[in-house]
């Protein structure tokens, strides 16, 4: 049962880009054919290097209370937010904020996690940005969505792999500079990640690779199963030191957060109110400001 579960994270977390790239006329296998060569797939350590934080690092609620203060105390007041999508409290739409400079004759949007839901990258095309769509797990076949929105059937992931076994088939799921090369982009102006729990992951190989640099401002849903405090300390603190390392350490600052409203609230702690534990938040790269 506890590998079923396993399997079942793995799938879901895994969110696409196939690589047939329309606006360049060119297929993924031609392009590591002719570019890329690929390093044969391991499995990455999560192990972060812990950053000097002044938290008992082995009280659990101190820890996931820490955690959770992270990522809902606003640290950038946006002039300029604009919702994407769907309105609130509906799935689907997300605010970017328009204090970093989003130019709509030249903005670069990468959405991965669409599960059928269109509405945020129709939104971005709409606003004059070129929007790559990612998905793997809801059947469709690299396409052109719309005007200026191309959909690629591959999965974000912490390495590539062209065989990933789910429950829903065999996914290709490649790391996000890889992406990034093989689409030509030098920076990419909104991110926006919802994949399922699989983030933790990916962050893991995001921070490693340093390609956060190249993002503007970063939007996704946190995922943390179950009752966060009674997953226990050590797992509280390996999750914040990723966040803090990936997100603080790269200059990036909360200007949103709130909990999925389609979630029940639930204990982080004795010394915090009770949230949700899926909470969406977005991130703006200083270094752009």
């Amino acid at each position: 049962m506890v590998a079923m579960k396993k399997t079942i994270i793995l799938c879901t977390l895994c969110l696409t880009v196939i690589i047939v790239s329309f606006n360049l006329g060119k297929t993924w296998q031609q392009y590591e054919d002719d570019h890329y060569r690929l390093p044969s797939p391991q499995r990455r350590e999560n192990n972060v290097e812990a950053s000097k934080m002044n938290i008992n690092h082995t009280d659990k609620n101190e820890v996931w209370g820490s955690l959770l203060k992270y990522v809902t105390t606003q640290e950038y007041t946006c002039k300029n937010m604009k919702r994407m999508g769907y309105a609130a409290p509906r799935d689907g739409g997300w605010f970017i904020c328009m204090d970093v400079h989003i130019d709509s004759n030249s903005c670069i949007v990468y959405s991965v996690g669409i599960a059928n839901n269109w509405s945020f990258d129709d939104d971005m095309a709409e606003f004059g940005c070129k929007v790559y769509s990612f998905d793997p797990s809801i059947g469709q076949p690299d396409h052109k969505h719309a005007e200026n929105v191309w959909f690629y059937n591959i999965g974000l992931w912490d390495e590539n792999i062209d065989n990933m076994t789910t429950n829903k088939g065999v996914w290709k799921c490649r790391t996000l500079d890889s992406l990034r090369k093989f689409l030509g982009h030098d920076t990419v102006d909104v991110l926006k990640i919802d994949i399922e729990g699989s983030e933790w992951s990916v962050f893991v190989e995001i921070l490693k690779s340093g390609v956060l640099n190249k993002v503007k401002q970063i939007m996704f849903e946190l995922h943390v199963g179950g009752i966060p405090v009674n997953r226990g300390a050590s797992d509280g603190m390996k999750k914040y030191k990723l966040l803090h390392q990936l997100l603080a350490g790269n200059g990036f600052k909360l200007f949103y957060s709130a909990d999925n409203s389609l979630k029940t609230k639930v204990s982080w702690g004795d010394l915090v109110e009770e949230h949700a534990n899926n909470i969406e938040m977005g991130f703006v790269n200083s270094k752009y400001m």
